[in-house]
Order: C-alpha cells, then structure tokens, then sequence
C-alpha cells in the first residue's frame, strides 16, 4: 500500500511538472543571427540587414521614393533575446542605438526616428526566397 501511494505521488509530480514546464526558443547567438535579413513596411520602404558573426553590419533602408539610406551596423550586443544595434549613419556621420528582439528566426526593430511607432519585423533572406518561389508556382 504504502509503495503504491509513492508510485503514484511520484507519478502525479511528474505529470504535473511535464504540464507546467515552459519550453524557451534557443537564445541568439552571433552565429545564428549572421546573414541577410529583409524587411519591408505597410508604407512601401523596404529594409535589408546584414549581420556577421563579429557582430558588425549594414542596415539599408529604402524608402517608398526609392532613396537609400545605409548605416553601417558598427557593433550590436544581445541579452537574452534582446539586441541592440549600434549604427552610424553613412551619410550624416551620425550615431543612433536601435533596440529589438532576436526571436524564433525573426528580428524585431523599433525605433521612432526610423520606424515611428511600429515595429520592423526582419525574416531571413532565404526565407523571403523560398516563399516567392512557393507563391509563384501556386499562382501561375
């Protein structure tokens, strides 16, 4: 009676920490987050990143006009799923700081001088890629 009962306490406290157990997406690393990144808002400008693993870049925005604007990305830090983007204007000379998420293979950018009050959601390259290919073929 008395080994049953502990079966099945230990029973029930396995059942019950599977359900409340929180299951993280991996953090970013460097590594991961390297690549091209495309973007593009409901206003028409359209933004590509680019990330090495030494943790240097570009950002390129162009606007519904059709003008660039680049900044070199000279450092960003992460913590946890946060970055940080330091970038200095290539044609200003000016330095901003534009904080975001890395998470679950996106990169999610807000600042009020670039972006205003929404946020830019950055997917892989390849991804943007795959699915045109996808979209193309079902449409044609």
């Amino acid at each position: 009676m008395k080994r049953s009962f502990m079966m099945l306490l230990t029973l029930a406290t396995v059942a019950s920490s599977a359900v409340f157990a929180t299951k993280y997406p991996p953090l970013p690393s460097p590594e991961a987050l390297s690549g091209v990144w495309l973007a593009s808002n409901e206003r028409g400008s359209h933004y590509r990143l680019v990330l090495d693993s030494g943790r240097k870049g570009t950002l390129a925005l162009l606007d519904r006009f059709g003008r660039p604007l680049v900044y070199d990305v000279e450092t960003f830090e992460l913590n946890r799923y946060a970055i940080l983007l330091h970038v200095n204007s290539r044609e200003s000379g000016e330095k901003y700081e534009i904080k975001g998420e890395a998470l679950n293979n996106s990169i999610r950018l807000r600042d009020k001088r670039f972006w205003g009050k929404e946020k830019v959601v950055f997917f892989p390259e390849a991804e943007w890629a795959n699915a045109g290919e996808s979209l193309k073929a079902a449409t044609e």
